[in-house]
């Protein structure tokens, strides 16, 4: 039991440290050796728990899937929120996600990792696309979201605005953070979207404690 503990407690701090450095400096300019350094273990342990680079990549992106897994799951079941709320919600959690994944990391996936880039993206759109649409619908019936807009269109948009200003670059060019800005790219997309009603109570309703990602 013991080394199953010790087993398991070293996985985790290196998927830490891992999560880190490809976050900071992308997938093709980090080594396993600086991997291993920084997680204060050998290359021969770090090879025993991940085979590879690639592998220990997709460890680290599997844990971001679960994570944002669980937090849709969890959202989508809270029955003390509207759909105004779960939107807010669930838009601001995904643009925090991206807004960690953005910069080298995303833009060494495609090509250095094509096969972990592909389960992204069908991630997203089967648990993260599929959620807001259940969403959507949902504020449609309630009268609080416009429903001649399409979501796959209004969804392109919120990517995009996330990756072209929640980075290093635009946010060095505005006197706002990141938190703020990306509050302002979702209410602009939620009183684009909604009704009188939903603006109306999207303005009433405070910043939720659940928008931000554990």
């Amino acid at each position: 039991m013991e080394n199953d503990t010790v087993f398991e407690k070293t996985r985790v701090r290196i998927l830490a440290t891992a999560r880190q450095a490809f976050i900071s400096n992308g997938y093709r300019h980090v080594t396993t050796s600086a991997i291993a350094a920084a997680a204060g273990i050998s290359k021969k342990t770090l090879y025993h728990h991940f085979s590879s680079k690639q592998a220990l990549l997709a460890g680290v992106m599997r844990y971001f899937r679960q994570e944002a897994s669980r937090y849709v799951d969890n959202l989508l079941a809270d029955g003390r929120l509207n759909a105004i709320d779960k939107i807010r919600a669930i838009l601001s959690y995904l643009g925090r996600l991206l807004a960690q994944v953005n910069g080298p990391l995303l833009a060494d996936l495609p090509r250095f990792a094509p096969g972990v880039w592909r389960e992204m993206q069908a991630f997203r759109k089967h648990k993260i696309e599929t959620g807001l649409e259940h969403l959507f619908h949902q504020g449609v019936a309630q009268g609080l979201l416009r429903e001649d807009v399409p979501l796959d269109i209004l969804l392109a948009m919120y990517l995009h605005a996330i990756q072209g200003m929640i980075n290093g670059r635009f946010l060095g060019q505005v006197p706002y953070t990141a938190d703020k800005v990306l509050q302002h790219i979702v209410a602009v997309f939620i009183q684009g979207v909604g009704t009188a009603k939903g603006r109306q109570l999207f303005a009433e309703q405070p910043i939720l404690k659940e928008e931000q990602p554990s």
